[in-house]
């Protein structure tokens, strides 16, 4: 049973990751193939990258064991995609279309979608999939006018902001859309977007 799934393009790549449920304990879910870079071939290209998930029994059960009538486990698929031309990925479980999301590209840097600055330390926040349930965020911190590294994953920083944490570089330790990833506050992450455009919708 499908649940989300988040995509995004680096270097000629689709990373993804699709997330779900099985209907029971007896099932499993694994991708069975992927399209451009798998075994299926079209005539016409479908104008989607495609990946195919299967859910059916777990191999060592036979069709007729008794199964306990509970949902299953989380289940949790990556897939690397060579492509570089489609623009949305969509995905099928047991042959059967579930969704069509858009593969999102690497982070714009030019374009923050929110700053808070006090002192002399500086926050940018940059979203991912702005707008979605897959809304994710990327920080930038600046001290003085200059960028701040981080030493290691976790990392606590305190500022004229508050104490800030790094959360990892996207695309290496964080490839979750809607995982935090760079510098943010470390009791509570910045606005989502949406709450920003009702802050700026209401009337002064």
């Amino acid at each position: 049973m499908y649940t989300v799934a988040n995509a995004f393009a680096k270097n000629g790549v689709i990373h993804a990751v699709i997330l779900g449920q099985l209907p029971d304990p007896c099932d499993e879910a694994k991708i069975v193939d992927q399209y451009p870079g798998g075994n299926i071939i079209y005539v016409k290209d479908p104008g989607t990258a495609q990946i195919f998930i299967k859910e059916s029994r777990k191999p060592d059960l036979k069709p007729d064991d008794p199964c306990i009538q509970v949902l299953g486990e989380t289940w949790f698929l990556e897939a690397e995609i060579p492509d570089d031309s489609h623009k949305e990925l969509e995905i099928f479980v047991n042959d059967v279309s579930v969704d069509t999301i858009t593969i999102q590209k690497e982070i714009d840097y030019h374009n923050p979608g929110y700053m808070d600055k006090k002192g002399d330390w500086e926050l940018k926040i940059y979203y991912r999939a702005k707008g979605t349930r897959s809304e994710g965020q990327h920080g930038l911190l600046f001290h003085k006018g200059k960028w701040v590294s981080a030493d290691h994953v976790g990392e606590l920083k305190e500022t004229d902001l508050g104490l800030m944490k790094y959360y990892g570089e996207w695309g290496k330790d964080v490839d979750v859309l809607f995982q935090p990833s760079g510098w943010n506050y470390s009791n509570h992450l910045a606005p989502n977007s949406s709450d920003l455009d009702k802050e700026y919708s209401q009337p002064k």
